[in-house]
């Protein structure tokens, strides 16, 4: 017996009991990688000897083991003998199972199975372990494979000696049980995903409501709130409702919510924001009643509608300073507010624009040359928006984009055109801001306000004039903004106006500010009393479809037959250079026809409960007495009018809002709304009222009912 190494000196001392001889492997990479192992170079290696001593094996290999002695007179012997974790070992084995017949899936998992790389000397050892192990694995499935077969084999005879009733007896208790596991596996997916375990049911003294299906949040990319006005409109008159329903009478109302972070801290500022407007709360105390609970996680906070982590962001307490500030300073007010007049101007298809500030600011999405259809949304030219604007006396158009329609537009139909560029994304100059702010203060009128999407740059010029002449914080400020038009300022346009807040509210020492309870505004935004006699909101929507459909009319006329089609390349090009404005625009523009408060979801998808302070509302919580000034309980207009005279815009030296100088006289504008043929009456409930905002973990110390 010799070795295949050439210079190896056991080949002459055979006869040494220390040295033992092992078969090399036959596959040709298995070999290779071993003898490599071994440290042997190729040109001394000696194919034609099919054994290898133990001379040629490291030292951690091997293990001298004492043999037992077959009779009295035989002595211990130790010998040496391969480790059973040893390389050598796993390769013996690996070629024993080599050995043995494969099947055809073996050979192909065989070939997926990588083979350690001829370069590799540092981690052989190691690719030898994973090696060995594979194909120990496939020996394995193999003889899985094989008794699977067997098992296949005789339970397809004996079947045939069963009788057919069994079977399908059998195959019937099979399938139910498959179902039932199938069930309860999609139940828990569902939970999961829902991130809910118990959806409580009203009991005989306690109702149970929740809105995180109804009143959504329609985000631009990662934002995800405040609610709009009208969202917070609609939960307000959901809540009246409940609590002056007859049924509920008696009961305490539980609002409760999901354990989903975004949902939670909606949820919260909605409750907050009823509690300020109708439980005369101030925002403090609604907001120390929703996190004084020691069990109730923290509120997350709201960021801009961007992607990526957010530099700036806004808190709960900040939206619901907001809306106290505001409602104060009559920016709002829920008794007089047409919330279908909200919801259908801040569709992309019906204009696209928001009011700010009432009287003075409305932001809106940028005009284009004319109108048009593109990309599949509509493009609105100026002339759309002259009859809105005509009816609510805006007499000062400002736009912060590029020229894309002619300023001429305006200025001929008796409009002043402004222009303040500068780039999309970025902030102003401190000249342009002061040029904003001196064209705001001097207008006759209300101020329309436009960049490329009426978001980021328009939001943080109007930011400036709020911050300055209200002293509203530069938190406060981008809340109410995005309140009234979600996505509002974004990206470092929020640290530019926090750096601002300090020097504008030194241009103004004496803000504007409620006097005697009476607020600064007469009328707050989408005011139904505050409109001109002759003005209704379907009066307006009917005038603005057919000044469109004669505009459409009018571009018909004027079409040719030798009229120059589009220029190749312009979509590429004009893809390719979208802005962020334009993105903004497209994501906009792809909800029209779907409204917020209309969104009808799965209502089988539960809802748990989750930490929201306990309130008792008691008969302190009278929402007649919401507003600061009293008015009439129930408020009229005129919604059959059709009449589509045009109020001229007329010049008024009017620089600041109008201060109310006394309480009695909001009466008289509303004189004109009683001879109206239908009524806008806001629903007023009971003065004892028993609502309760309950947290998680008050609401199962109740026995609810499964």
């Amino acid at each position: 017996m010799s070795c295949c190494i050439k210079t190896c000196t056991s080949q002459y001392y055979t006869v040494s009991k220390n040295i033992k001889f092992y078969a090399i492997p036959k596959e040709t990479t298995v070999r290779q990688r071993w003898l490599k192992a071994c440290q042997i170079k190729k040109s001394n290696r000696n194919i034609k000897y099919a054994k290898i001593c133990s001379i040629h094996f490291e030292k951690n290999c091997f293990e001298l083991v004492k043999t037992k002695p077959q009779s009295n007179y035989q002595s211990v012997k130790e010998i040496l003998r391969l480790k059973k974790g040893s390389i050598p070992t796993k390769l013996l084995n690996l070629e024993n199972i080599q050995r043995r017949p494969r099947m055809s899936q073996s050979k192909k998992d065989n070939e997926k199975i990588k083979v350690p790389e001829k370069s590799s000397i540092v981690s052989t050892c190691t690719e030898f372990v994973q090696y060995a192990q594979q194909k120990q694995r496939l020996s394995q499935e193999e003889t899985v494979t094989r008794m699977e077969t067997d098992v296949a084999q005789n339970m397809e005879e004996a079947g045939k000696n069963m009788e057919s009733d069994i079977l399908q007896d059998t195959k019937k208790k099979v399938t139910k049980n498959i179902d039932k596991v199938a069930t309860q596996n999609m139940e828990e997916q569902s939970e999961a995903q829902q991130g809910t375990a118990m959806k409580p049911k009203s009991t005989p003294n306690t109702h149970y409501f929740s809105i995180d299906n109804e009143l959504v949040y329609e985000n631009f990319y990662s934002d995800f709130g405040p609610l709009n006005l009208a969202v917070l409109y609609r939960y307000c008159q959901k809540v009246n409702k409940k609590l002056k329903g007859i049924a509920l009478s008696k009961k305490k109302l539980v609002h409760y919510t999901t354990l989903d972070a975004e949902k939670r801290v909606n949820a919260a500022f909605l409750m907050g924001s009823y509690a300020i407007l109708y439980c005369k709360r101030t925002a403090q105390e609604a907001y120390e009643c929703l996190t004084k609970s020691p069990n109730s996680p923290s509120f997350i906070m709201f960021r801009d509608a961007s992607v990526g982590p957010p530099c700036y962001q806004i808190s709960l307490r900040d939206c619901l300073s907001a809306i106290y500030k505001c409602h104060r300073l009559g920016f709002f007010n829920f008794e007089d507010f047409c919330v279908k007049e909200y919801e259908h101007f801040e569709r992309v298809e019906n204009g696209d624009l928001n009011w700010i500030v009432p009287g003075k600011f409305i932001a809106f999405c940028g005009p284009h040359a004319r109108s048009k259809m593109e990309d599949g949304y509509p493009l609105h030219g100026p002339e759309w928006y002259f009859t809105y604007f005509r009816r609510n006396n805006v007499t000062t158009i400002i736009r912060l984009n590029k020229k894309v329609y002619d300023a001429s537009s305006f200025t001929d139909a008796g409009f002043i055109h402004k222009d303040l560029f500068f780039m999309d994304g970025s902030t102003p100059t401190d000249a342009i801001m002061h040029q904003f702010l001196k064209i705001a203060e001097n207008a006759s009128g209300a101020v329309a306000v436009h960049c490329k999407a009426g978001l980021g740059r328009t939001g943080s010029l109007i930011g400036c004039y709020i911050m300055k002449h209200y002293h509203l914080t530069a938190h406060e400020t981008i809340a109410w903004i995005r309140i009234c038009r979600p996505g509002s300022v974004i990206g470092h346009q929020q640290q530019w106006l926090e750096r601002k807040e300090a020097y504008l509210r030194s241009l103004l020492k004496e803000p504007l500010q409620p006097e005697n309870g009476n607020p600064v505004h007469e009328y707050g935004i989408y005011s139904i009393a505050g409109r001109p006699r002759a003005a209704s909101f379907q009066g307006d929507v009917k005038t603005l479809m057919e000044d469109n459909v004669s505009g459409i009319m009018h571009r018909v006329d004027e079409i040719k037959l030798d009229d120059p089609g589009p220029v190749a390349g312009a979509s590429a090009t004009r893809y390719s250079t979208l802005t962020q404005g334009d993105k903004l625009c497209r994501i906009k523009a792809r909800r029209r026809g779907i409204s917020t408060t209309q969104t009808s979801l799965n209502a089988s998808t539960g809802t748990s409960t989750v930490a929201q302070n306990s309130w008792l509302v008691n008969s302190s919580c009278d929402p007649s007495s919401c507003r600061i000034r009293s008015k009439p309980a129930t408020q009229s207009h005129n919604i059959n009018n059709n009449t589509t005279t045009t109020n001229p815009v007329t010049s008024l030296t009017v620089s600041k809002p109008v201060r109310r100088a006394k309480r009695t006289s909001c009466m008289a504008p509303q004189a004109h709304a009683t001879n109206s043929s239908a009524n806008h009456s806001v629903p007023q409930p009971q003065q004892r009222m028993n609502m309760i905002l309950r947290s998680a973990d008050r609401v199962t110390r109740y026995s609810l009912r499964q």
